[in-house]
């Protein structure tokens, strides 16, 4: 004996909303705004990552690093450097490719 369900499923979205987190104030709110990399590079050659960032929050001190998720290794270790109010800007990274693909990780943030 067949059950006969009348609601079948046609189609579905997945999505993902962000919750905003309202900057403390006297500290920056550092955001990513576009990450530009070449999709292939030879094993061997240098290329660069090239990182657009803005402060949403005040002036102080931000932070930027890359790590290697296969490794665990830090591609760039976490270098800081001043930022005032409402800044925008780019940061820029050479790296080497292994000879393998990468699977890396930018992180940006704030010194309190």
């Amino acid at each position: 004996m067949s059950r006969f369900d009348p609601d079948v499923l046609d189609d579905y979205r997945e999505f993902k909303v962000s919750l905003y987190v309202a900057p403390k104030p006297g500290y920056p709110k550092m955001s990513i705004i576009s990450v530009d990399v070449p999709s292939t590079v030879e094993a061997g050659k240098s290329f660069t990552l090239t990182l657009s960032w803005s402060n949403l929050g005040d002036a102080g001190t931000a932070w930027w690093r890359i790590a290697d998720l296969d490794t665990g290794t830090e591609v760039l270790p976490r270098t800081t450097w001043p930022v005032a109010a409402g800044e925008s800007g780019t940061k820029a990274a050479s790296i080497t490719m292994p000879n393998r693909n990468l699977n890396l990780r930018l992180e940006l943030g704030h010194v309190e």
